[in-house]
């Protein structure tokens, strides 16, 4: 009986670890509709993150229009603590109103998955974008600050997902990004990555196999958020940062609530 539920568990564990995959790249905005002057996100997971470095020099990354192609410029790449890297590009040229636009990555490996973010799928679509004439030159409006909402711990077979989670509400017309300032209050380390917001809520840590910012053995840390939106218009933070503790496996309830 003990063998048998050795197997299991080992069987189990390799379908968990089976679910993080080995590569992987997503792309924000997520809409179809886009503004004239919209900003893109590109993230690579684990050995997708060599691509991300590459942009524009191995992997030349363009929107493209029947014949018309128009190059996308990194103008800002970060990288996360736990396999994950991203970059920030924005069009050389402006886009037209009314084009459809289908984002494309040259020289991508065949094994390579590049979808939308919160759309995944084990093969790729065309990530395709269409043009409003909308310009969106304003700046995000908070109108409720970020505050701790709680904290999460969710062990699985590979290692726990632990997240803080922050709500907030703002007022924009465009898709969110928030570019967060993640700081290590005992070894004063910080990492800065964008992160989607989702249902007003940011998480602040790392899944199973990913994730932007991870948790060492000390308690304090310290968190910033400037809110950008798909334009690229931004609000920068302007308070100290919010200082928080890290999520335990005593957090496990909090999940099961």
């Amino acid at each position: 009986m003990k063998s048998i539920l050795t197997i299991f568990g080992i069987f189990l564990n390799t379908l968990i670890y089976s679910k993080c995959g080995n590569s992987g790249i997503n792309v924000f905005p997520t809409k179809t509709e886009i503004n004239k002057n919209s900003i893109f996100l590109i993230e690579g997971f684990a050995s997708s993150q060599k691509i991300i470095t590459l942009l524009n020099k191995d992997y030349k990354v363009y929107l493209q229009s029947g014949n018309q192609k128009i190059n996308l410029k990194v103008t800002e790449t970060l990288v996360g603590d736990f396999q994950l890297t991203q970059a920030v590009l924005k069009p050389e040229f402006p886009l037209e109103i009314g084009k459809e636009y289908i984002l494309k990555i040259d020289n991508l490996p065949k094994y390579e998955t590049i979808n939308k973010f919160y759309n995944y799928n084990i093969s790729s679509k065309p990530i395709i974008y269409k043009v409003t004439p909308d310009v969106d030159i304003e700046k995000p409006i908070i109108t409720k600050k970020p505050y701790e909402l709680k904290k999460s711990y969710i062990s699985y077979g590979c290692g726990p997902e632990v997240n803080v989670i922050f709500s907030f509400l703002a007022n924009d017309s465009s898709q969110l990004l928030v570019k967060t300032k993640f700081k290590n209050l005992v070894t004063n380390n910080i990492t800065t990555y964008y992160i989607l917001p989702k249902d007003n809520k940011l998480s602040v840590g790392h899944g199973m196999c990913s994730g932007a910012f991870k948790y060492d053995n000390n308690m304090a840390y310290e968190v910033e958020f400037n809110f950008m939106d798909s334009s690229g218009n931004i609000t920068k933070w302007d308070n100290e940062g919010i200082k928080f503790t890290k999520p335990t496996e005593a957090n496990l309830d909090d999940e099961e609530e």
